[in-house]
């Protein structure tokens, strides 16, 4: 925004790039380069390995606990084998994350030793 100097109105003025021409697009960046369009792929492939991680270990303790919650009530022994499952979900989805990431290290290791 600037100020226009006769009347002391604000006026929104758009910044076009000189490169381009009137059509270009507003804030017009430089073409990324290689380095930071690889940076992007990584961190984006990063997030999605750590999300993959949360629902892992999310839906390990969900699956085993509704196992033991349906056996508790086939048997009677009621909240014994929900809580079996659970604990048994939560090592199994910390089992399952520990070995993606370590496949996440590993890569990045041999990412790292190619250069």
């Amino acid at each position: 925004m600037v100020a226009d100097r006769r009347s002391g109105v604000l006026v929104r003025r758009t910044v076009r790039s000189s490169v381009g021409g009137p059509h270009a697009p507003l804030l017009a960046s430089s073409p990324m380069d290689d380095r930071t369009a690889q940076f992007r792929r990584d961190a984006w492939r990063d997030l999605d390995t750590g999300w993959i991680i949360t629902v892992e270990l999310m839906s390990a303790v969900a699956v085993w606990m509704g196992i033991g919650w349906l056996l508790d009530r086939w048997v009677g022994t009621d909240p014994w084998l929900m809580v079996a499952g659970a604990a048994l979900g939560f090592v199994l989805g910390m089992y399952l994350a520990w070995k993606r990431s370590s496949e996440a290290s590993a890569a990045e290791e041999a990412k790292f030793a190619q250069r």
